[in-house]
């Protein structure tokens, strides 16, 4: 399998995000890396782990582009939420038949790739153009942990 970079071209302009964003990304590296390694449970494990990153930052995002106005933010949330759902069938694809894991971590690889260039990237300039680039102001997100 081919590497999954970050490319500087995938930043929305919250370092929070694009951190995350390189998170998602290196947890798909390394899932791939045990599927090659032939430690198909230590990548369910790491699918998991990934679906859950996921559901956190897309619920960290959401509050963010409400809180700006973001103006297609429930386009943005159906299809976060779609790629959350093929992300968890995903790993539980990969739980329930190990033989396939390479097929799909291809597929999960599309996910993200969709995640990313079909949904985050999107509102990068409605952040830019509102003056919110950088990191969600963290008094608007009382429940997140730093």
């Amino acid at each position: 399998m081919g590497s999954f970079r970050w490319v500087e071209g995938l930043s929305v302009g919250v370092e929070e995000f694009d951190e995350a964003h390189r998170q998602c990304i290196s947890l798909l590296e390394d899932v791939e890396a045990a599927i090659e390694d032939g430690r198909i449970g230590q990548a369910g494990v790491l699918c998991d782990i990934l679906v859950h990153a996921m559901i956190d930052h897309c619920r960290r995002e959401e509050v963010f582009l409400r809180r700006i106005g973001y103006p297609g933010i429930d386009v943005l949330v159906e299809a976060q939420n779609a790629n959350v759902d093929r992300l968890r069938g995903i790993a539980t694809g990969m739980a329930e038949d190990p033989q396939a894991a390479a097929r799909l971590a291809g597929q999960m690889r599309a996910a993200m790739v969709d995640y990313l260039l079909r949904g985050d990237i999107n509102y990068k300039s409605y952040v830019d153009y509102v003056g919110a680039s950088g990191e969600p102001d963290p008094d608007e997100d009382d429940d997140k942990d730093y």
